[in-house]
């Protein structure tokens, strides 16, 4: 139990900490790097396109799931008698965890090679 508590107070102080300024920050440290550098950094670009000889956009997606919130348990309660069929009855309660789907797009534009401009969207482009 106390390890739990430790890890989720870590995990609290950590994304006090992680924001989209730091995000945009790091990133805007790839402005005019070739594109071999950031292949060999972010892995093979999740999409491409060529927009014309010379500008060329790729992307790079992440996306996660959290779940907030619930108890993390349910209470069950039942009745019955019988044996093989009769009369039976309950159910279960508890406050279920709300789930959220957490993405980040960032999307380099490259120009003749090198990168010249970069965006993102989503609700997870922190860092």
């Amino acid at each position: 139990m106390r390890l739990r508590f430790i890890s989720l107070l870590a995990a609290v102080f950590l994304a006090a900490c992680s924001t989209t300024e730091n995000y945009e920050t790091q990133m805007n440290q790839w402005m005019g790097a070739p594109e071999h550098d950031v292949v060999m950094a972010f892995g093979p670009p999740d999409k491409a396109y060529q927009l014309d000889k010379h500008t060329k956009l790729i992307s790079y997606t992440k996306q996660d799931v959290a779940a907030f919130g619930g108890s993390g348990f349910s209470t069950c309660i039942g009745s019955g008698f019988g044996y093989g069929g009769g009369f039976g009855g309950g159910g279960c309660y508890g406050p279920p965890a709300q789930v959220h789907v957490l993405n980040c797009e960032t999307v380099f534009t490259l120009t003749d090679g090198k990168v010249s401009r970069l965006g993102h969207k989503g609700n997870n482009c922190r860092s």
